[in-house]
């Protein structure tokens, strides 16, 4: 029939897909650029495809780690919620995690600023954007984290611990 067939040339290769599993860290700040977030999975490939997917947005070039590992610059958006995957190939996304975008918090006042070495005092943060991400939302004393009371967009309450 005349076909020739060859060993040479171009190929198709099969390969794993890039699974990622958890994310570090798993949210942002809104507007604001030279934020990375490193990528943890299974199966991640150092080529030249190897991509970072935000949502629809285009892929963005990962910088591969290990087989397990890869660090994606995260592109700047406003506050939200986004998908993240990765691909090996740059066409092929695999598990899709979220990534949030938050509102950079802002303490203006703190009120008393002064309590009792024995702890037990009320405090107030007033300020901006104090509630609007995700988790446990908490406030620190000299080291030590302790959760709040109470939470508004601007304002939270916590107990001082003792000191």
């Amino acid at each position: 029939d005349g076909a020739d067939f060859s060993q040479e040339g171009p190929e198709y290769v099969y390969g794993h897909e890039a699974v990622a599993e958890s994310l570090r860290p798993s949210m942002g700040v809104r507007g604001v650029s030279g934020q990375v977030v490193t990528v943890s999975g299974q199966h991640f490939e150092e080529t030249s495809t190897l991509s970072c997917f935000f949502g629809d947005e285009t892929g963005l070039r990962a910088q591969y780690m290990s087989s397990t590992s890869v660090l994606c610059s995260v592109p700047v958006q406003e506050a939200g919620w986004m998908s993240l995957s990765i691909s090996n190939n740059g066409v092929d996304r695999g598990v899709v995690l979220p990534y949030e975008y938050h509102v950079r918090s802002r303490v203006l006042e703190v009120s008393p600023s002064k309590g009792s070495k024995s702890g037990g005092t009320l405090v107030t943060f007033t300020g901006s954007g104090l509630t609007g991400q995700t988790g446990g939302v908490g406030c620190v004393f000299g080291g030590m984290e302790v959760s709040a009371i109470s939470t508004e967009e601007t304002q939270v309450v916590c107990v001082a611990p003792r000191a």
